[in-house]
């Protein structure tokens, strides 16, 4: 009878033992589904256009030096070249970018390196890449080259259009009142972003209007807390028919409000 007994008990043992491990090969295998039917939706999730790009990459895109780096370093001259040129892009699915500034540049054909990655053979191979986590475009590739954000607001696309409107969005976040009497800005009508076909200043300049009407151009620079206007003058060229305008001594400060 012993012995039957010992028998009995290593077969259940040895049963009970199965189970455990059938149950365990339940549960791997329902992690397994789970964890497929997870990345599938995320692969579902991944909106591409025809040609392969992920679909957040079609729209507006506006330069980042118009929206940001100008404010930031209080200064037009060295970003000039891009008021001229490419302050925005579109880009298409059918294989194109538009480049516009003030100046258009029209469109551009691209190709598709990745979902999120294109080159423009017309432009010396220029990389653009798209970060997601970001939500911005490097132009050139890297973080350090151009970048561009979303359209804050369709208004740019006029502005961007029309020189006057341009100059006058240029003037609104330099040149606020907490710098200036509250009816300085409104005189200044001109600021100098290099539209001209010959661009006569080689440093950050502005017309404001006078008491006769008469616009008269001053140099400016932040420097700290204080705005400094420089007086100008200018020589004039008999054999080209253009002017140049030289910076001179400080003509006036204005400091910050606290």
């Amino acid at each position: 009878m012993k012995i039957i007994y010992l028998m009995l008990i290593i077969v259940l043992i040895s049963c009970s033992g199965q189970g455990d491990k059938s149950s365990g090969e339940i549960v791997e295998k329902s992690t397994f589904e789970t964890d497929t039917n997870e990345n599938k939706q995320k692969a579902d999730t991944l909106e591409l256009l025809d040609n392969g790009l992920m679909s957040q990459l079609k729209g507006d895109w506006i330069t980042t030096i118009l929206t940001d780096s100008i404010l930031k370093t209080r200064e037009i001259l060295r970003w000039k070249n891009v008021f001229y040129g490419d302050l925005m892009i579109s880009i298409n699915d059918n294989d194109t970018v538009i480049i516009s500034g003030n100046m258009d540049w029209g469109p551009m054909k691209y190709e598709v390196v990745d979902e999120k990655t294109v080159i423009l053979p017309e432009w010396n191979n220029t990389k653009v890449i798209y970060s997601p986590e970001k939500d911005l475009i490097y132009w050139g590739g890297t973080a350090t080259g151009r970048v561009f954000e979303r359209f804050p607001s369709n208004d740019f696309v006029e502005i961007i259009s029309n020189e006057k409107l341009l100059m006058e969005y240029v003037i609104n976040i330099l040149f606020k009142d907490d710098y200036l009497p509250k009816d300085f800005a409104s005189k200044i009508k001109y600021i100098s972003l290099g539209l001209e076909t010959y661009t006569p200043f080689t440093f950050d300049a502005i017309g404001i209007e006078n008491q006769n009407e008469e616009i008269e151009y001053y140099g400016w620079k932040f420097i700290g807390d204080t705005l400094n206007l420089y007086k100008t003058s200018f020589t004039y060229d008999d054999d080209s028919g253009f002017i140049s305008y030289k910076l001179e001594v400080i003509d006036r400060q204005y400091y910050k409000n606290n």
